[in-house]
């Protein structure tokens, strides 16, 4: 039934409209639906905003290399990452957004990046900390001013 509820309001059934998706799609069209509606990313359509944000934090967490004679490079692989997603995903959850912010403000050093030794992430992370305010709550309703 879940199902069935899902794939009403699914663009296949916009685009193949039946009235009984069991009987009258063929196999190739209920697996575009399950697809569709159960995507196997959190980029999917039916995934959470904050499925969406973090998605992309747990992507970035593994790929963040601070190359200090290529800052274009940081730039589109950290900057410009989170402003396309802000386009694409919408504001983050409100009750999540200090949360999320502050993962994102640790990406150079996490667990799970492979460049969290190397001296640029760790020079930038302090340089971040810094500039943030380290050991104070992010706090994500005032901007901050940079000097």
């Amino acid at each position: 039934m879940a199902i069935g509820l899902r794939f009403l309001t699914s663009k296949v059934m916009a685009r193949v409209p039946v009235a009984d998706w069991k009987t009258d799609w063929k196999v190739s069209t209920i697996i575009e639906a399950l697809r569709e509606c159960y995507p196997l990313t959190a980029d999917g359509s039916f995934a959470s905003t904050y499925d969406k944000w973090a998605a992309l934090y747990k992507s970035m967490q593994k790929i963040i290399t601070v190359d200090q004679a290529n800052f274009d490079q940081l730039r589109k692989s950290y900057s410009e990452r989170p402003i396309s997603a802000l386009v694409d995903y919408g504001d983050m959850p409100a009750d999540r957004e200090s949360l999320l912010l502050g993962k994102f403000a640790k990406v150079f050093i996490h667990l799970s990046n492979p460049s969290k030794e190397f001296g640029g992430n760790r020079l930038f992370q302090l340089d971040l900390d810094e500039a943030l305010g380290s050991g104070h709550e992010l706090e994500c309703s005032r901007p901050r001013k940079w000097s």
